[in-house]
């Protein structure tokens, strides 16, 4: 410390002289053993700020150098009792209250000291501390001309308030509920500071990492502590929903030929700007999304908030502006747990409206003249499939409890029996080979289809067609139209009778390709035989 000291204390300058003088008095009594390590440790916050106020990079170095010597000293902080750790805190970001308006590099380094200073395990930091880093940060990111520095704002706050927020290891329930409070606090404050800061603004980026990384170090066991969950529906959910902004009521509640596309189609957002024309801002938003999820699924009172959210995050952009809202959907849908969430809320609910939520907003997508986006839409379909086969495997580790797929194999009507039979081995009997299984599941499927006859029923619809099409020939006096459309009909039948005959084929191969060669060959040689029938 005395090193970086001399360093200041040899400035020459008149314009120095201050800056000089608060370091040479800070050296004289650096050594004294009447100096309480408070007062010390105020002088040398001096000289750090003089110091800072010089836009000279080598006597700003040396600030900084200064400063970090002081974060380590063992005097000054690990040997400080709680009121005064919390005094020298405090008292240290004050003095770096030019952090936003200095230069990158040493913005940079000084941020990485804060994260060092607040985030040491044997050391409870207080509320008004985090807020104070807090501003210091939304300050530095919203005036920061490199994106370097950017970074390093967003990387200080999920750091911070992940570790004022994250349980200790080996502690003890009294710990928790005390943690637990002053998290509740904590996302009360940050809370009400996006409240009054313009949503597209870029600090609230900052806001919105620091609710992140609230709700992301929360144990599940956070929904006991019931003030948590009332900031979450009564302050968190209406902020959101306020920022994800007023849709404008669009003309066409329907598409040309009548027919429903969506229910987020029904709603268009207006022609201003919105949150949705800045990606990290959706990006940070989708993100909590996904820990609301996580955290209201159990909770039946929360679902309707969350179906509400989601509406309006999915749906209420436009259809151009939807690629975070996939991106987010295939992140969700990738993890068994959170697809597992979805499951649980449409099951308790009996209404779908999440499921349908989700779905209206890919398929919306897949309709898109935008092929990035069209494409994105088939890649989270693709991936919500490749999960949902993952969750189905016996051995899978099951992320459904049991009373949950029981409830589930409810939706299927009682005499599918075939169905709710292979749905139980694969979840409870893995004592068989993957042959045999694969055996059983075919079987159930050939069943399945015998019993409940939907092909049947498609192919006598067929017949029927073409049957009322020979009746309306036969009224026809024209010899060789009634020859030609007799010929039509046999060869409607002949069609029929090769494809109810093809299908059970069709049905014991597992791979899409050659269902795809199988069906193309099928259609070629009936064509061949179709030419040979009619020349």
């Amino acid at each position: 410390m005395d090193e970086h000291l001399q360093v200041i204390a040899n400035l020459s300058a008149a314009k120095f002289r201050d800056l000089s003088t608060a370091a040479k008095t800070t050296q004289e009594i650096l050594n004294s053993k009447d100096v309480t390590m408070v007062t010390l440790c105020g002088k040398c916050l001096h000289v750090l700020q003089l110091a800072l106020q010089c836009k000279h990079q080598k006597i700003n170095q040396a600030a900084v150098d200064l400063l970090q010597t002081l974060i380590r000293d063992e005097r000054f902080m690990n040997k400080a009792t709680t009121s005064e750790s919390d005094t020298l805190m405090m008292s240290t970001l004050k003095s770096i209250t030019l952090l936003p308006v200095i230069k990158a590099p040493i913005q940079c380094r000084i941020l990485t000291l804060i994260v060092e200073l607040m985030c040491k395990e044997e050391r409870r930091i207080i509320i008004e501390i985090v807020m104070e880093a807090l501003t210091l940060c939304m300050q530095t990111y919203g005036n920061a001309e490199e994106r370097s520095v950017q970074l390093a704002c967003r990387a200080a706050v999920t750091q911070i308030f992940s570790s004022f927020c994250t349980l200790p290891q080996n502690s003890h329930c009294q710990e928790h509920t005390a943690i637990f409070m002053d998290v509740t606090s904590l996302l009360n404050e940050v809370i009400k500071c996006a409240n009054v800061t313009n949503p597209q603004s870029d600090q609230i980026i900052i806001l919105l990492d620091a609710i992140y990384s609230i709700l992301n170090s929360q144990p599940i066991t956070i929904i006991n502590h019931q003030p948590f969950v009332n900031i979450i529906w009564r302050e968190l959910s209406p902020c959101m929903m306020k920022m994800l902004g007023e849709p404008e009521k669009s003309n066409h509640d329907i598409t040309e030929d009548n027919e429903p596309f969506g229910r987020g189609q029904r709603s268009m957002t207006t022609n201003n700007k919105t949150i949705f024309d800045h990606p990290e801002i959706v990006l940070s938003l989708y993100q909590i999304i996904e820990q609301l999820l996580r955290i209201l699924a159990g909770i039946d009172g929360m679902r309707s908030v969350l179906e509400a959210i989601f509406h309006k995050a999915l749906l209420y952009p436009r259809v151009d502006q939807r690629s975070e809202a996939l991106r987010i959907i295939r992140k969700i849908t990738k993890n068994e747990e959170r697809l597992a969430d979805i499951i649980l809320i449409s099951m308790s609910s009996k209404t779908l409206t999440l499921w349908t939520i989700i779905i209206d907003c890919i398929f919306e997508c897949s309709n898109s003249t935008n092929i990035d986006i069209s494409s994105e839409a088939l890649r989270t379909l693709q991936t919500f499939l490749i999960t949902a086969c993952q969750m189905c495997e016996t051995d899978s580790e099951s992320v459904l409890s049991t009373k949950l797929i029981d409830n589930i194999l409810s939706y299927f009507s009682i005499d599918n029996i075939s169905l709710a039979s292979a749905v139980d081995d694969e979840k409870h009997d893995n004592k068989h080979d993957d042959i045999k299984e694969s055996e059983i599941k075919r079987n159930n499927a050939m069943e399945d289809l015998k019993n409940r006859n939907e092909v049947n029923k498609v192919l006598e619809k067929l017949t029927k067609k073409y049957r009322g099409e020979e009746t309306n020939v036969v009224n026809c006096n024209d010899s060789k139209t009634n020859k030609s459309a007799e010929k039509e009909l046999e060869s409607a039948n002949c069609y029929i009778k090769k494809l109810r005959d093809a299908i059970p084929e069709w049905l014991q191969i597992k791979s899409t390709i050659e269902v795809d060669e199988a069906i193309q060959e099928f259609a070629s040689n009936f064509f061949s035989g179709l030419i040979f029938l009619f020349f």
